[in-house]
């Protein structure tokens, strides 16, 4: 006899970095942008945080930000067919309220205020490298989902 309770075709899937965890009901929870003509590192993966560019072009261009150091716009997030992103690609970031599966570089509890460190693991925030609140309590390597809480409005202070 088949559990009525449960979906037939469930199953458990692990979190993936960049990953969005919750549709909060309120949209979208990606906007699409292209990263800038003009980049030349290495290929962007989800996970990385992002800030604006002043470059010109019809949808949003972006660049990879500092933590710590640039204002993050929004994260980029996990897509299903393309793991690495060049100069010129479009993909989707993140957007205030987002709701994201994000890697621990700490041990943090639910509700703390997030940023990322310069590997782009979650740790305690600061004014700088600011992301947004913690939903789960978060392990060092384990996935958590974040409330992404940027852009922020200037003159916002983070405590």
């Amino acid at each position: 006899m088949t559990d009525a309770r449960l979906e037939l075709n469930s199953f458990t899937m692990s979190p993936i970095l960049g990953q969005v965890a919750m549709d909060t009901g309120a949209g979208s929870p990606a906007l699409t942008v292209q990263l800038k003509s003009t980049y030349v590192s290495t290929a962007l993966a989800a996970g990385t945080p992002l800030k604006l560019d002043t470059s010109t072009g019809v949808l949003p261009q972006v660049d990879v930000a500092t933590p710590g150091t640039d204002t993050i716009f929004g994260i980029l997030l996990f897509d299903q067919k393309i793991n690495a992103f060049a100069a010129g690609d479009v993909f989707q970031s993140s957007e205030f309220g987002s709701i994201l599966y994000l890697k621990s570089g700490q041990v943090l509890s639910r509700g703390a205020s997030v940023g990322l460190d310069p590997t782009y693991n979650l740790k305690a925030a600061n004014n700088k490298n600011y992301i947004g609140i913690l939903l789960d309590n978060a392990t060092v390597g384990g996935y958590a989902r974040v409330q992404i809480q940027v852009p922020i409005s200037a003159g916002t202070s983070i405590s």
